[in-house]
């Protein structure tokens, strides 16, 4: 039985007098949720927060099959939704909210588990929340006391599927024709099936990376050079701290960690210059530890910038001293990397210099 607008006035001129107070809820709940997320070390790819509009909320209860007693009563009004990069992350973050809120068991449910296999897009976490009672005390949620969110946890795959499944239009199995509904099955398989494949990769990459140091011990020439063994190889290589700390002291400047991104640049600049396994380019290095400090410190006096600089330096004047004896300026500008000199200009100048550094040395003394 469908409500009246005059059954439902009285909870929606509630809902408008206390709408600010809705939205202030939501905000800061969002605010702790990430804060919580950060201080748990729980990785996440976005956390956002809304507030059910008014109009929203009076088709909601004209819908209704039994009206609620009061607005309390409503428990989805303000509501937080928790993306997580990988399906089985939710779980984290579900655990997460099960030791920092009040949890409204009864209201609250794993919709991953009761709904049919071509409902992929939906298979959400869902909590109905309070903050706990240590922190309704605390005076900034104390005027939130007796509200309750809805909080919504789902993978980035997941997510994609439920916008673009809402943005159809079709919410039930009967309204939708079945030649749809096949196709929907087939699409919510390759979902399932791509978001365990990301899980598998994930765990894959991470075995690997732990292994790394063993084998790059054990077996070098059978590492190939990617962004996470140039990691290892910059952390654990005798010779490649030798010839970094040459450098430092050449210098006069601190050396510091290289970041990801930084490795990444690193192995594709390894690889262009044909040396692809760790072994590989250890072995250019040894013998050319003298002419690498003495190509750094010919730039060094020409840029006189450098306070730092990372770990792993070496490596990238390997690089720069062998495409310099490759090719001209132009050949070398055309393999800088983007990320270390974004303008044209600028590689044409950093070529120039590698180039002319290169033929220096090379000439005799």
């Amino acid at each position: 039985m469908t409500q009246t607008t005059r059954d439902i006035l009285p909870i929606l001129r509630d809902y408008e007098s206390q709408f600010v107070t809705y939205q202030d809820f939501a905000a800061n709940l969002e605010e702790l949720i990430v804060r919580l997320l950060q201080t748990e070390g729980i990785r996440t790819h976005t956390v956002t927060h809304r507030v059910k509009a008014l109009k929203s909320l009076e088709g909601k209860l004209k819908a209704a099959s039994r009206m609620p007693v009061c607005l309390r009563d409503i428990t989805d009004l303000a509501g937080v939704r928790i993306i997580t990069y990988f399906a089985d992350e939710a779980a984290d973050v579900g655990r997460m909210m099960e030791r920092n809120f009040e949890v409204d068991e009864a209201a609250s449910g794993d919709k991953r588990m009761i709904l049919d296999p071509d409902r992929f897009g939906y298979l959400s976490l869902h909590y109905v929340v309070r903050v706990d009672q240590v922190r309704r005390l605390l005076p900034e949620w104390s005027r939130f006391s007796a509200l309750k969110a809805e909080i919504q946890i789902r993978s980035i795959l997941q997510h994609a599927w439920a916008e673009i499944e809402h943005d159809l239009g079709y919410k039930t199995k009967l309204a939708t024709p079945r030649s749809v509904r096949r196709r929907f099955a087939r699409l919510a398989g390759l979902l399932e099936l791509a978001d365990d494949e990301f899980r598998d990769l994930r765990d894959f990459l991470a075995d690997y990376t732990a292994r790394l140091p063993d084998l790059i011990r054990q077996s070098p020439e059978d590492v190939g050079v990617d962004q996470a063994s140039v990691k290892v190889l910059i952390k654990t290589s005798d010779i490649v701290h030798c010839i970094d700390d040459k450098l430092s002291v050449a210098y006069k400047a601190r050396l510091i960690d290289p970041t990801t991104t930084r490795c990444g640049v690193l192995s594709e600049l390894l690889n262009e210059v044909d040396l692809h396994t760790v072994a590989q380019v250890e072995s250019a290095l040894a013998p050319m530890a003298d002419q690498i400090v003495a190509f750094k410190q010919r730039h060094f006096d020409m840029i006189k910038v450098y306070e730092a600089f990372f770990h792993g330096a070496c490596l990238f004047v390997l690089c720069w001293i062998r495409l310099a004896k490759r090719g001209g300026t132009e050949y070398i500008a055309s393999k800088l990397p983007d990320i270390m000199y974004p303008d044209e200009e600028q590689k044409t100048r950093e070529a120039e210099r590698f180039s002319s550094i290169v033929t220096a040395l090379a000439a005799p003394t």
